[in-house]
Parts: C-alpha cells; sequence; structure tokens
C-alpha cells in the first residue's frame, strides 16, 4: 500500500505534469527510475498505512475522503484529466524512463478500493488530525535534501523537473485546477482544514510558475446553506404521506404516476437533461455543493415505487391533490426566505441571475415548445391544474414577459375522432374471422408468416425511420393518439398468430377480405369521415398533414421500395386489388395516380430459376459429396477452407459492396429467396465433417468427375438458351449480370487476394480454373478475364518450410523451457512478453498500413501468418516462470545455448541461395528491402515501446545495436536510427 493524500497529491501532481514531444533519446534515459526508488525509499509507507487504516476505522474525516475517492465524480475526473494531450504525452515520458505508472496508479487505486471506512464520512470534519500525524513521521528534511541533490547531480531528475515547470506544464495544472470538479474538491479540503492555498502556492513556487490561479468562486458552496433552509421550510414527510393516500385512491393521481413512469416522460427528461444549457446548470449547481445527482435519483425513487391502486383517468381533476398539499405549504414563509435571499445571500442572487439569464430563458422556451411537453401542458390542463397561471407566475419571476404559445394545446380532440372511428369497427368479430383463418386458410397464413418475418419487420423499422414519418409519429402522439400502444397492440396479435396449415402465397385471399368487408359498416364509415372533415378542425388537419408533398413523397418512396414491390405482387397474386386500391388511396388524397411500381410483373423469374434447379439431380450430387467429404483428401480441403474465416470474411466483403447489394435486392424483388439459398448452402457446408486428413494438393478431379458425369449438360443449355430467347425476365437477369457493373464486379472480386489464393489452390487441385473462368466470360461478353496477381507466387511457402526445416526447433523450446524455470533474465522476457504493454505494441504495429499489406502479402504467398502468430502467442501464454523476473540480469547464457545449435552456415547458404534461384524469395526480399519496409521498421524502432525493449535487451547484455546494424546492412537501409 501506498499513501493517501500526500503521496497521491505528489503523483497527482507529477502525473498530470505534461511534456513536449521529443525525438526517442540516448537508451541510458533510464536512471530516473533509480531516482525515483531513492526518493521512495525514504517514505515509511508501512507505518503511514498503518495511520491511514486507523483513521479510515475510526475517523469521519478521512472516510469522507475515501468515499469521495471511490466516488464516479473522482473517477471522472481522473479519467477526463489523463485523457489530456499533454498528460498522455506525459505518462509516455515516464513509462519511457521506466517509471511503472499503471502499475502504481494500479495501486493507489487498489488502497482506494480495499479501505472500508468504519464510521459515516462528515465532510466538515477535520483531516488535521490524520495530516499532523502522518506529517510527524516524514522525513521531511531527507527528503527535499535529497530532491536538491537530484536536482544538481542527476540529469534525468534535471529532465523530469524541466518537463514540468514548462508552459504546457503549467497550463495542464491551471485547467485541472479550474476544473468543476477540481474546484469542489479544493473547497472540501479547505473546509476540511487542509491549507489547500499554502499547498499550491508552495508547488506554484517550486516550479517557479508564479502565484497558482484565483479558483473560480472558491466560496461558491454556500448556496447549499440557502437551499437546505429553503427545503427545511417544506413538511415534506406530510406531502408525501398526501402522495401515497392519493396514489392509493385518486385516479387522477395515479394517471400522473403512470405517466411519470413511462417510456414518453423518462424520454423527455434524458432529452432536456442532454442539451448544453441543461447540462452546464447541473453542473453549476453541482459546483455549488447542490446534490442534484442525489435529488434526481431520490424523486425517481418515490416515482418508481409507486403502485397506483386504483386505474388511472387522465381526465379526473388533480384539484383535491393539490389543494391539499398546498393547504400545508407555508407559502407565506417560502416567498418571504427567497427575497430574504435575493436581498443578502451573493450565492442566491448569482442562482437567480443564472436561470434568469438569456440562455435560462431560450432552455424553457423550447422544452415548453417541445411536442411532449405540450402533450403534458394539455393532460395537466385537462386536469384542472392551471398550467397557464403557473407558467405565467414563473415568467414573471424571472422577468421573462409571456410564455411562449404552446402548438396546438386544443388539439386533443383529435382523439376523440380516432375512438369515434374505431367504434365503429366490430374489432372482436374481425378477429374470430382471422383466427378462423389463421386455422385453416393457406393464404392467410402466408400472409401471417411474412408478417412475423424479418422482411416485413425490417421494412416497417426502415419505414418508421424516414424523417417525415418520425415527425407524423410525434405529430399523433402530440393529439393524443397512442401510437406505440396501437403498434404494440397489432404486433401482439401478429405474433401471437399460430397458423394451423401451411402457407400458400399464391393461394386467394378473397374469401378471408369477403368476410371481413361484409361485416364492417362502410357507408357509416364513410359518413362520419365526411362529417369529420367538415366539422372536426383536428381531422381537418391530419388530413392537410397527411395530404401534403411530404405525405406523397413518403408513400410514393415506400412504394416503389423492393420489398413493398414485392408485397404488391404477393397480394395481386393472392386476389387483392392492389391496383385499386391504391388508385382510391390517391385520389382520396389528391395525390392523382400512384406510381408505377418497378416491375411488378418481375415474379416469373422464380418459375425460370426452379425449372432449372429442376434439372439437377441435387440428392446424387449431395451423396456423391458425402462420400467424397468422408474419404477424399482434396474434397476435406475444400470443406476445411470453406469452414473457415479466410472463406466467410471472402464471402461477408464481397456481398457488401454496392454493386452486389443492388444485385441481391434485384434478386429478392423478382421472387428469388436468395437468403434462404445462402443459408441452405452454409449448412451443408457447416454439417461437412471430413473422415480424412486435408491435401490442398489433392486432385478435385475424381469428385468433379462423378459430378458432371450425373449432370445433363445438354438439358441445361438447352433450357438456358430457351429461356435466353423466350422468358423476359430471364433475358432481363441476363443483361443485368452482363452489364458493366456486373463485369466490374467480378474483375474485382478475382484480382482479391483471397480470390487468388482460391484460384492458385483449384488449379493446384487440377481444376481447370482458366478454362472455366474464359467460358463465363465468353458467355457474358466480357472478352478474357483479367490476369490474376502472381497466380504462380505460391513457392515461397516452400522457401520458408525448407528454411524452418533447418531450425532444431524441439530443441531450443527445450533450451526455453529450462531457462523459463530457472533464469531470471528470461522469466523477465517472458512476463513482458505477456503484458499488455508489449500486446499493445504488436497490435499497433500490426495495424499500420504498411503491415497489414504485407501481411496480406504473405497469406496470398501461401505463409500461414494467423496460424504463425497464434502458435507464437501460444508458446508465450504457456510459458510460467520457476523464479521471479529480474530485467537486469544477463540473457546471454540463454542466447548462448540457443545459437549454439542453429546451424548458421547452412541457414545462410540457403537464404543465398534463395536469393539467387527463387524469384518468389527474390520479390520478398524486395518487398521488404523497399523504401515502405524501411519507413515502418524506422517508425517502429522510434516508438517509446520499441526504444524500452532496446533498453531492456542492451541491459540484458543483448548486441542490440549489432543485431540492428547486420540487419539495415543485409536489407541495404544504411545504418539504423539513433
Amino acid at each position: 500500500m501506498k499513501l493517501l493524500l500526500v503521496f497521491l497529491a505528489c503523483l497527482g501532481v507529477g502525473f498530470a505534469a505534461p511534456s513536449v514531444h521529443r525525438p526517442v533519446k540516448e537508451i541510458s534515459h533510464r536512471d530516473l527510475l533509480s531516482d525515483f526508488l531513492e526518493i521512495v525509499a525514504l517514505l515509511p509507507l508501512d507505518d503511514i498505512l498503518a495511520i491511514l487504516d486507523e483513521h479510515v476505522a475510526s475517523d469521519p474525516a478521512v472516510a469522507a475522503v475515501i468515499t469521495y475517492l471511490q466516488s464516479d465524480a473522482w473517477n471522472g475526473l481522473v479519467d477526463e484529466v489523463l485523457a489530456k494531450p499533454t498528460a498522455v504525452e506525459f505518462i509516455d515520458y515516464l513509462n519511457n524512463a521506466g517509471i511503472p505508472v499503471d502499475m502504481l496508479i494500479s495501486a493507489i487505486k487498489g488502497i482506494i478500493d480495499g479501505a472500508v471506512p468504519g464510521v459515516d464520512p462528515d465532510e466538515t470534519a477535520s483531516l488535521r488530525p490524520f495530516l499532523d500525524e502522518v506529517i510527524a513521521i516524514i522525513p521531511l528534511d531527507d527528503l527535499l535534501a535529497l530532491v536538491n541533490d537530484k536536482l544538481q547531480n542527476s540529469p534525468d531528475f534535471q529532465d523530469l523537473y524541466t518537463t514540468i515547470a514548462s508552459e504546457d506544464g503549467k497550463a495542464l495544472v491551471d485547467e485541472v485546477l479550474q476544473m468543476p470538479e477540481a474546484v469542489h474538491i479544493q473547497e472540501l479540503l479547505t473546509a476540511q482544514e487542509v491549507d489547500v492555498a499554502g499547498v499550491l502556492a508552495a508547488v506554484y513556487e517550486f516550479f517557479g510558475w508564479g502565484a497558482p490561479p484565483t479558483a473560480r468562486k472558491i466560496s461558491h458552496r454556500d448556496l447549499l446553506s440557502d437551499f437546505l433552509e429553503i427545503v427545511a421550510l417544506l413538511p415534506l414527510d406530510d406531502i408525501l404521506a398526501i402522495l401515497d393516500e392519493h396514489v392509493a385512491s385518486d385516479p387522477a393521481v395515479a394517471a400522473v404516476i403512470t405517466y411519470l413512469q413511462s417510456d414518453a416522460w423518462n424520454g423527455l427528461v434524458d432529452e432536456v437533461l442532454a442539451k448544453p444549457t441543461a447540462v452546464e446548470f447541473i453542473d453549476y449547481l453541482n459546483n455549488a455543493g447542490i446534490p442534484v445527482d442525489m435529488l434526481i435519483s431520490a424523486i425517481k425513487g418515490i416515482i418508481d415505487g409507486a403502485v397506483p391502486g386504483v386505474d388511472p383517468d387522465e381526465t379526473a381533476s388533480l384539484r383535491p391533490f393539490l389543494d391539499e398539499v398546498i393547504a400545508i405549504i407555508p407559502l407565506d414563509d417560502l416567498l418571504a426566505l427567497v427575497n430574504d435571499k435575493l436581498q443578502n445571500s451573493p450565492d442566491f442572487q448569482d442562482l437567480y441571475t443564472t436561470i434568469a439569464s438569456e440562455d435560462g430563458k431560450a432552455l424553457v422556451d423550447e422544452v415548453l415548445q417541445m411536442p411532449e411537453a405540450v402533450h403534458i401542458q394539455e393532460l395537466l390542463t385537462a386536469q384542472e391544474v392551471d398550467v397557464a397561471g403557473v407558467l405565467a407566475a414563473v415568467y414573471e419571476f424571472f422577468g421573462w414577459g409571456a410564455p411562449p404559445t404552446a402548438r396546438k394545446i386544443s388539439h386533443r380532440d383529435l382523439l376523440s375522432d380516432f375512438l369515434e372511428i374505431v367504434a365503429l369497427l366490430p374489432l372482436d368479430d374481425i378477429l374470430a374471422i382471422l383466427d378462423e383463418h389463421v386455422a385453416s386458410d393457406p393464404a392467410v397464413a402466408a400472409v401471417i408468416t411474412y408478417l412475423q418475418s424479418d422482411a416485413w419487420n425490417g421494412l416497417v423499422d426502415e419505414v418508421l425511420a424516414k424523417p417525415t414519418a418520425v415527425e407524423f409519429i410525434d405529430y399523433l402522439n402530440n393529439a393524443g393518439i397512442p401510437v406505440d400502444m396501437l403498434i404494440s397492440a397489432i404486433k401482439g396479435i401478429i405474433d401471437g398468430a399460430v397458423p394451423g396449415v401451411d402457407p400458400d402465397e399464391t393461394a386467394s385471399l378473397r374469401p378471408f377480405l369477403d368476410e371481413v368487408i361484409a361485416i364492417i359498416p362502410l357507408d357509416d364509415l364513410l359518413a362520419l369521415v365526411n362529417d369529420k372533415l367538415q366539422n372536426s378542425p383536428d381531422f381537418q388537419d391530419l388530413y392537410t398533414t397527411i395530404a401534403s408533398e411530404d405525405g406523397k413523397a413518403l408513400v410514393d418512396e415506400v412504394l416503389q421500395m423492393p420489398e413493398a414491390v414485392h408485397i404488391q405482387e404477393l397480394l395481386t397474386a393472392q386476389e387483392v386489388d392492389v391496383a385499386g386500391v391504391l388508385a382510391a388511396v390517391y385520389e382520396f388524397f389528391g395525390w392523382g395516380a400512384p406510381p408505377t411500381a418497378r416491375k411488378i410483373s418481375h415474379r416469373d423469374l422464380l418459375s425460370d430459376f426452379l425449372e432449372i434447379v429442376a434439372l439437377l439431380p441435387l440428392d446424387d450430387i449431395l451423396a456423391i459429396l458425402d462420400e467424397h467429404v468422408a474419404s477424399d483428401p482434396a474434397v476435406a480441403a475444400v470443406i476445411t477452407y470453406l469452414q473457415s474465416d479466410a472463406w466467410n470474411g471472402l464471402v461477408d466483403e464481397v456481398l457488401a459492396k454496392p454493386t452486389a447489394v443492388e444485385f441481391i435486392d434485384y434478386l429478392n424483388n423478382a421472387g428469388i429467396p436468395v437468403d434462404m439459398l445462402i443459408s441452405a448452402i452454409k449448412g451443408i457446408i457447416d454439417g461437412a465433417v471430413p473422415g480424412v486428413d486435408p491435401d490442398e494438393t489433392a486432385s478435385l478431379r475424381p469428385f468433379l468427375d462423378e459430378v458432371i458425369a450425373i449432370i445433363p449438360l445438354d438439358d441445361l443449355l438447352a433450357l438456358v438458351n430457351d429461356k435466353l430467347q423466350n422468358s423476359p425476365d430471364f433475358q432481363d437477369l441476363y443483361t443485368t449480370i452482363a452489364s458493366e457493373d456486373g463485369k466490374a464486379l467480378v474483375d474485382e472480386v478475382l484480382q482479391m487476394p483471397e480470390a487468388v489464393h482460391i484460384q492458385e489452390l483449384l488449379t493446384a487441385q487440377e481444376v481447370d480454373v482458366a478454362g472455366v473462368l474464359a467460358a463465363v466470360y465468353e458467355f457474358f461478353g466480357w472478352g478474357a478475364p483479367p490476369t490474376a496477381r502472381k497466380i504462380s507466387h505460391r513457392d515461397l511457402l516452400s522457401d520458408f518450410l525448407e528454411i524452418v526445416a533447418l531450425l532444431p526447433i524441439d530443441d531450443i523450446l527445450a533450451i526455453l523451457d529450462e531457462h523459463v524455470a530457472s533464469d531470471p533474465a528470461v522469466a523477465a522476457v517472458i512476463t513482458y512478453l505477456q503484458s499488455d504493454a508489449w500486446n499493445g505494441l504488436v497490435d499497433e504495429v500490426l495495424a499500420k498500413p504498411t503491415a497489414v499489406e504485407f501481411i496480406d502479402y504473405l497469406n496470398n504467398a501461401g505463409i500461414p501468418v494467423d496460424m504463425l502468430i497464434s502458435a507464437i502467442k501460444g508458446i508465450i501464454d504457456g510459458a510460467v516462470p520457476g523464479v521471479d523476473p529480474d530485467e537486469t540480469a544477463s540473457l546471454r547464457p540463454f542466447l548462448d545455448e540457443v545459437i549454439a545449435i542453429i546451424p548458421l552456415d547452412d541457414l545462410l547458404a540457403l537464404v543465398n541461395d534463395k536469393l539467387q534461384n527463387s524469384p518468389d524469395f527474390q520479390d520478398l526480399y524486395t518487398t521488404i528491402a523497399s523504401e515502405d519496409g524501411k519507413a515502418l521498421v524506422d517508425e517502429v524502432l522510434q516508438m517509446p515501446e520499441a526504444v524500452h525493449i532496446q533498453e531492456l535487451l542492451t541491459a540484458q547484455e543483448v548486441d542490440v545495436a549489432g543485431v540492428l546494424a547486420a540487419v539495415y546492412e543485409f536489407f541495404g537501409w544504411g545504418a539504423p536510427p539513433k
């Protein structure tokens, strides 16, 4: 454990201080760690922690500090400060200098989180007894003497001082001290008899920064006293008792509670609290000591805990409840106290001025005009609350003039219109007919199945997210139409329906529709709608809103969406007069003729597709596949690849391309069940379990020959030709694929590294890839296929395996195991390689564009990069050091043993031979030796963590400089960077 306040304050100043960005320094810069350890060694940490434990258990002031340091407020401040660019640079500086910042922060946090106060915290109690005990045992003279000595004689400590004392350092500390939460901390500590001003003055003097900044209104904490005085006048217990009584028996209060527990209210609160002016005001209150979060939480607890004892009634009067509450509130005393505060309390005057500002008025104006707030005003007005009077009084008090006129507060009669129209519908009888047909009618079963599908739900979500739809739903909600409840009810009916027969999309819906239409009083409905259009201003406004240009544009757009076109086609096929219904709707709203749906007749492509598929002996093909999966290494290799992340990644990448997305939409719109086909094929692949080891070099010819032998190729070609001559839909499909966009997509896919790899694998397995591609390109009139990038480039894997074969890997691993168990230097390396620092460096390097391209290059050349990385990581993660790590111990014994068993001469001879005779290896060398290759290595070597590694290895007697010089010479890069 470490210190709490003094040590934490010192570390806090240190961690918050900055550094300018600088080039990597000489590797000897690691002595700052020694300076740090010398200073820490003077601190009687165990004794300080013992004092801390004692005070945590019995001292209310220390309990308050611990409670605060465990709070979100403190942790949020720490996170905010540590994320500032200057702080990030300074932490990098310390890490580069060997100071284990993360470990120190973690240790301090462990002390804080592990402390359990034994008494109630008291922020007003004095911290002096605790601090006096701690200061009494700290050898201040020795500490100051040691710091002075370091400032005179340690270049690294001098550099640390200069870094903190810089302009950037001062600017960061100034900024942090002015942050609201930091001001709050200064106030708390000052109230606890800590000489905050003296400490800050000493720190600023030490770093030559002059006087500390004046904290914003450090005296501003008296507003809490004002707030508590006002609250003390309120008979809260009696008010809550009245509330409990009315919640249990008053329908009006039950309606208010139900609303306050709703998503609508919580959404409004969240939206308002997120507005910039509201955020600033809450910060202002928190900075003034008003416990805003606690108050909000308490109020929410009262609301959430209330359980109405009667059904809510939004039209019942709230007056009885309000009259009881107002009767027990000492209004005269409250007003007198508020007036006194406005005359005599600077903090309360400042609060009034803040709220009464232009920003305050603008926020209140904006909130009052929000649709949900308008709805609340309407509800309360209907419940006999004098909303207008209350708002007028509030606006007068703050000098804001008259409140804004709420948008259509009288607009709530649309709900009555809606309920009158619904009352004419025989809903129970309609649902009874629906239940009967769901159980026995294949056409209705098909509709229900579709309405339960992702396709329908996706269309609904897409439409409801459109801006015009969002505005219209807000309009309806504002008018009292319970949109969410209606959508939920309809969805409940759909989701709860269980068809009793197989769905048939081609069966007629007429029997069901005729039964429903027969019981609907159409004449009465039309008469009522006409009456509303003549006599109801709200209904007229609804009609005008829907009939607007925006309304028409939305309906036009939706009707043209592929899935909506599909629905129109399905319903038309089921004998629903879609065209007639749309014409009637468009006429009613004065929109003219409906848009022509895109190729509504385009559904015959499904028939073409099914005819072609019917010629394929699928069961026999699958039987041949099962047999070869069980016994054929070549097919096993294909299945293994099709189950791999590489294949699935390629599929996902291709399907996400815009041209592919459009083509899939085209097929879905034409009735081809693309998702079902993809799912079926994936099911076959994922379900296949090879019975033999895969062999990518074995021939696929036996499998392919068997399959081709049973496919009626002549019949297939004849059918395709017939479709091309006689089927407009198939002709359109051919034209779509053969288009420039189609060719461009296929060209692009064939050139992708993973697709090139597939072509190489299949060619190696005796598949005539070139012939197949030539035939496809000829069929679509695309000319010759593109030349795949370096399809012959797969021999690099052979070169790689030859080189690896020379390495006595088992013997090297045996030596490694032995040293992991007994060698402190190797234990230190393993510990580091298991650390976040190393893994973070690896991730950062592998994410660089040049590294990503190089890994793609290796993967394309057949080098199993992921497998190699995984294998190396497995060795590292599985190593358990048997001794304590020592970063200063020598790695020479381990390295000498390993080097002694490596046939260096043979390795060099083989590499030279590859450089002379292997085009692929020559290409690899050229790729690494390129300017991009050098730039990447230069950059990595200059990264702080990489510099740290070079320093560690040099300290462990590894000739880092010699190794780097040899590598740079081999690739012709000149000298390594300093």
